[in-house]
């Protein structure tokens, strides 16, 4: 009777960890699981018994529920992102860069799609057919960070590049292009220009985005500023050159997309 009774306690936490494991979101997955005591139950030493294979199941069970809350926690905040924000650099927009139809402001910290295109003169470093603007300031060593609003935007381009990239004609953003960038499109469709492109299934689109730069480790990582959560992150990269920022408001679209691209101020948010 009393093994029965231990068996039992162990068919209704191994039942209990099932129904956590099912739970479609991840907030409901961490409040469900973190409300459990995660440990084996206390039971006696049968070994001189024929063991049932239940206990040994929820043993596996509970480490896999353990691996599995840890890693819903590290995608939903990130536990080394305020780390990340100490590194802020001062980040501001060349207006010699920017297409035509783009309009920076004088600040160097907002830059919005006109309807119109401006007269100016078309130098060498000026995107001259895509809606594209760098930053003046480069990376060449270290780590450097910065945030960008991108609130009430329903398109968007956002990265950094290296500086010999092409300023001229159509562009193919790509790692092997020299752009390490993510881009939003139709509102809520999220996509790493990687080599191949890769989709970012989000639970909110971001409404301010932190770019992170690790030079010598050639990475370059996009967080969810508000969330503390990493989006993408490009690894194993040899840089070579300087990097720039790299920022596109994409087309006015009838007012849909008329919002700037702000580039704010780090502030802890952990």
């Amino acid at each position: 009777m009393e093994l029965d009774a231990e068996i039992m306690k162990i068919k209704m936490k191994k039942e209990q960890l099932n129904k956590v494991s099912i739970a479609d979101d991840d907030f409901t997955f961490l409040e469900n699981a973190l409300s459990l005591t995660l440990s084996s139950p206390k039971v006696k030493d049968w070994s001189d018994l024929k063991l049932n294979t239940d206990q040994f199941a929820i043993q596996g069970a509970i480490a896999e529920l353990q691996m599995s809350i840890t890693s819903k926690i590290n995608s939903l905040c990130d536990p080394t992102f305020r780390e990340k924000q100490q590194y802020a650099v001062d980040v501001t927009l060349d207006p010699d860069t920017a297409h035509p139809l783009l309009n920076v402001s004088a600040d160097g910290k907002q830059v919005a799609t006109e309807n119109q295109k401006r007269n100016i003169e078309n130098k060498p470093e000026r995107f001259d057919q895509v809606l594209n603007v760098l930053a003046k300031e480069g990376f060449s060593s270290g780590k450097s960070y910065f945030e960008v609003q991108v609130k009430g935007k329903t398109q968007w381009d956002l990265g950094v590049v290296s500086g010999s990239i092409n300023r001229k004609g159509d562009i193919r953003l790509s790692p092997k292009n020299g752009y390490w960038t993510i881009w939003l499109r139709k509102e809520n469709v999220l996509t790493a220009n990687a080599d191949p492109a890769v989709n970012l299934p989000m639970r909110q689109m971001p409404e301010k985005v932190g770019v992170f730069v690790d030079y010598e480790q050639g990475q370059v990582s996009f967080y969810d500023v508000e969330a503390r959560a990493i989006i993408f992150s490009f690894t194993g990269y040899n840089f070579s050159e300087k990097l720039f920022p790299f920022f596109s408001p994409c087309v006015n679209d009838g007012g849909k997309n008329s919002a700037a691209l702000i580039i704010t101020t780090v502030t802890n948010t952990c």
